[in-house]
């Protein structure tokens, strides 16, 4: 169900808003602050583009 156009948000594209609050880090820039944040048995399980997913024992 459309909404009328007042009630509808406007977003700035994609990769402007990522750009603008997430800083990008190499994985091992990541791995390091979380292992700082207490975490261990860090391991990179997928990575894709400037996405990366991680497991790790808190």
């Amino acid at each position: 169900m459309a909404r009328p156009a007042e009630q509808r948000r406007t977003l700035p594209p994609t990769g402007a808003a990522m750009g603008a609050g997430l800083p990008l880090l190499l994985a091992s820039e990541e791995e390091a602050l979380m292992r700082e944040a207490g975490f261990a048995n860090v391991e990179l399980f997928y990575s894709a583009f400037s996405f990366m997913c991680w497991v790790a024992k808190a």
